[in-house]
């Protein structure tokens, strides 16, 4: 399982997912609320990360030069992931959620009626 404290990687996306972190401070996961922090993460960790999630803080933080890009979105839900491996004790390797995210935001953008279905 991934640490406590994991760093993100660079994710592959498509249209611009600042609407998924741009309108959000704050998302709750399996009843904790993690707050949305946009900074430098390469700079506050010194890689070539640009989203961390801190499980202990319950803070999720997305590289803020991601803001205006394609890969914002793709970012939080690779932590939102993350997240959801340390709660569940999922003991997934970081290459497997990679793998989910990928799929995953591919599913949602491909399908844009999707969101709104599962959240009835």
């Amino acid at each position: 399982m991934e640490n406590e404290k994991t760093s993100g990687i660079e994710t592959s996306s498509g249209r611009a997912a600042s609407e998924l972190s741009g309108l959000l401070s704050s998302v709750r996961i399996l009843g904790i609320d993690y707050r949305i922090n946009h900074a430098d993460v390469r700079r506050q960790n010194g890689s070539e990360a640009v989203g961390n999630i801190d499980n202990q803080a319950c803070v999720i933080t997305v590289d803020s030069r991601l803001n205006s890009g394609p890969h914002a979105g793709s970012v939080l839900l690779h932590e939102i992931i993350e997240a959801l491996a340390y709660r569940l004790e999922l003991d997934l390797k970081h290459e497997r959620i990679t793998q989910l995210e990928a799929g995953l935001i591919q599913v949602i953008r491909d399908n844009p009626k999707l969101l709104p279905c599962l959240a009835r």
